[in-house]
């Protein structure tokens, strides 16, 4: 990273990098180019190459063209695939869908990975994993980040002055409010289920963000994003929130010995 920009400028040019990689990544050349390149052109050409825009259109591509060519030839296979809830709007042909669902893929597939590595550590069923790690873990997951979050911006408030203080209280409310969140998440959850079998909740589950994927008309991939992911997601938005109001706020000088 170029060492000669100053903290403004610094995170003018990631958030810019961040912005071009989560939408249109080719402009990332065009955004270092214009700061002087600070990356190189190899991490430039790799940043593009795996943003979410070329992984789309590659799956786009794929799905467009594999899918049709599988339910003339392997009908079999093709009705294997609408089993699975992630597939349904992908079959239809819903193009916009079938966007959505490339978009989401990889934070998908990396969610189910977690669960498998969970089944491998505990010798859990996909719904048991499902059930524990989704339901009952992960909101105390979002408490505990949070928690950490807080404390971290505390040890930073003490570099500040005032003004920097003073600002910093925003990001720990928003903390303090998303701990109080997921811990009335999980109640709820543990009221609801008490009693339930697993394969009932698994059930519910799965129904409930059907349901929220035609509600909100995107899809089940993307419903899943919006409740596992979104609450985490929040809270490191307020991290990073917390740290430019650091970053951008004046710290105390330090006193000479």
């Amino acid at each position: 990273m170029d060492t000669t920009m100053n903290p403004r400028q610094k995170v003018r040019f990631w958030t810019l990098i961040g912005l071009c990689y989560l939408t249109l990544s080719p402009l990332i050349a065009l955004v270092n180019r214009r700061q002087g390149r600070p990356l190189s052109p190899r991490a430039v050409k790799w940043l593009i190459i795996c943003s979410p825009m070329v992984w789309s259109l590659v799956c786009f591509a794929l799905f467009a063209v594999a899918l049709p060519l599988i339910s003339a030839s392997m009908p079999s296979v093709a009705n294997s695939l609408r089993a699975w809830p992630e597939f349904t709007n992908v079959t239809s042909g819903d193009f916009r869908q079938i966007f959505l669902v490339v978009y989401f893929l990889p934070l998908y597939a990396f969610c189910v990975l977690v669960l498998f590595v969970a089944m491998a550590l505990t010798g859990w069923s996909y719904r048991e994993a499902s059930v524990y790690v989704c339901e009952y873990f992960a909101p105390w997951f979002c408490v505990a980040v949070a928690a950490i979050i807080v404390l971290w911006i505390l040890t930073r408030m003490r570099r500040l002055t005032l003004t920097g203080r003073l600002w910093s209280l925003v990001p720990m409310a928003m903390e303090l409010a998303l701990i109080s969140y997921n811990v009335n998440v999980y109640q709820q959850r543990a009221a609801l289920y008490a009693g339930w079998s697993i394969d009932r909740i698994f059930n519910h589950v799965v129904n409930m963000l059907i349901t929220l994927g035609q509600r909100t008309s995107t899809n089940y991939i993307t419903a899943n994003m919006i409740i596992y992911l979104l609450p985490l997601a929040a809270i490191l938005l307020t991290a990073l929130l917390a740290h430019l109001i650091a970053t951008l706020t004046p710290s105390k000088p330090c006193s000479a010995k």
